[in-house]
């Protein structure tokens, strides 16, 4: 489930859905492991061939890719300190910081990852992921193969 960015979804809906799987395991008798992951710099390393290649995927007319691919390509920054300005740095990824699209392209971003997990659930809020994984005690080591395998196609999929 993903909460960040939604109209009426918040961290506290992100909270009460994880709590609550959580207590259901523990009235079952199951132990949990929870996985707390962030994005580092989130917005500043949204790949742009990947997430164009995304829109295709997923059904995005040829007119408003293009639109979207001009909107992200060709975007430098400088950084001005007491008059002082560096040399122009040519942007290769993420998303303008503040503008409206940059969460919704996040969130598109992002939605992909849920693909890669077979086994844990999970709850997105904006750059926050929870991974989590209910197991009976006898389980113990399924549960460690399947949730690092889950983990480590979750990190695979966000370093591209």
């Amino acid at each position: 489930m993903l909460s960040g960015f939604r109209s009426g979804y918040s961290c506290e809906t992100a909270l009460l859905k994880v709590t609550d799987d959580i207590l259901s395991a523990v009235d079952s008798h199951k132990f949990t492991v929870l996985i707390l992951l962030d994005f580092s710099k989130a917005f500043d390393t949204l790949n742009h061939d990947l997430f164009v290649s995304m829109l295709y995927s997923i059904g995005f007319a040829e007119h408003s890719i293009r639109l979207v691919s001009n909107y992200l390509n060709d975007r430098s920054q400088v950084v001005a300190v007491d008059g002082n300005c560096s040399d122009t740095a040519y942007l290769q990824c993420g998303v303008p910081q503040g503008s409206i699209l940059g969460p919704i392209f996040f969130s598109i971003y992002t939605a992909n990852i849920i693909k890669k997990l077979k086994f844990c659930k999970y709850h997105l809020y904006a750059d926050d992921t929870q991974l989590y994984y209910s197991f009976d005690k006898s389980d113990i080591a399924k549960a460690n193969k399947e949730m690092n395998e889950d983990l480590n196609n979750f990190i695979s999929y966000a370093a591209q």
